[in-house]
């Protein structure tokens, strides 16, 4: 059975050969961040493959469109895309909370107007 290493911590989970990365840390209580469950429409399951990239599904056209090409030099994926075919350690950026992300979003939005 494939494991998932949850860099900086010390968490190793266990999940099916095939499961994607999204549903396997999600069973395991690990918090990540998704607005659509899984459908790929959101792009907020990013997450960093540390080790392992090997062990993963190829990369499909919609992870394209949400991560650009920079996503092969800086290892993300969608957790949602990706499923396992092997041990892969991960690196979970923390959850921001909605309020945090909306005042983001609307300072960032002030700014490129002036």
């Amino acid at each position: 059975m494939p494991r998932i290493a949850v860099h900086g911590t010390d968490r190793i989970l266990d999940a099916p050969e095939g499961t994607s990365l999204l549903s396997a840390i999600q069973a395991s209580a690990v918090p990540i961040a998704t607005a659509c469950g899984g459908q790929a429409t959101c792009g907020q399951c990013r997450l960093w493959v540390r080790a392992g990239g090997q062990n993963l599904t190829p990369i499909v056209a919609v992870e394209m469109t949400h991560l650009g090409n920079v996503m092969k030099i800086t290892g993300q994926r969608l957790a949602c895309q990706a499923r396992l075919c092997g041990d892969v350690t991960v690196e979970i950026p923390p959850v921001e909370a909605k309020e945090d992300r909306m005042r983001r979003k609307k300072n960032n939005f002030g700014r490129r107007r002036r």
